[in-house]
């Protein structure tokens, strides 16, 4: 009994180690798509993948999420959108993107980012994303 429970265990880590390794490879993949978006500014984005992305890295400790995500909050060039993107309702495409990075840093607690979104808390003219800003930089100030 005790050879199969040990059997056990090792199945059980076995699959943790492999639910990690397919956790860390879909991070990478998320993060690629950012920066694609990132580096070629004229290319058509599907804007709601890249928003799922950036989502998904809120549990990211990483330097370079972190940078990757000021860096979609400095980008001031519109967002070629792919035929197939769905139209957002609230704001651009890119602005949902910003929301999004900054719902995200404050996830990571990230507290080098907040001079970015103050940066974007007072240029916007989006309510929304004032107020999501807002909201990151207090939660920011007081962890």
């Amino acid at each position: 009994m005790v050879g199969t429970g040990l059997i056990i265990l090792i199945f059980i880590a076995a699959a943790g180690y492999s639910i990690a390794l397919e956790s860390s490879k879909e991070s990478a993949q998320d993060l690629e798509k950012v920066k694609i978006m990132l580096r070629n500014e004229d290319a058509a984005v599907d804007w709601v993948a890249v928003q799922e992305a950036i989502l998904s890295m809120d549990n990211s400790r990483d330097a370079d999420v972190e940078e990757t995500l000021v860096q979609v909050l400095r980008r001031e060039k519109e967002i070629k959108l792919t035929p197939d993107a769905p139209l957002p309702g609230v704001m651009p495409p890119l602005e949902t993107l910003k929301a999004a990075s900054i719902i995200t840093l404050e996830k990571m607690d990230a507290k080098k980012s907040i001079h970015e979104i103050e940066r974007v808390y007072r240029s916007t003219k989006y309510q929304v994303l004032r107020d999501i800003a807002l909201e990151a930089i207090r939660n920011l100030n007081e962890s």
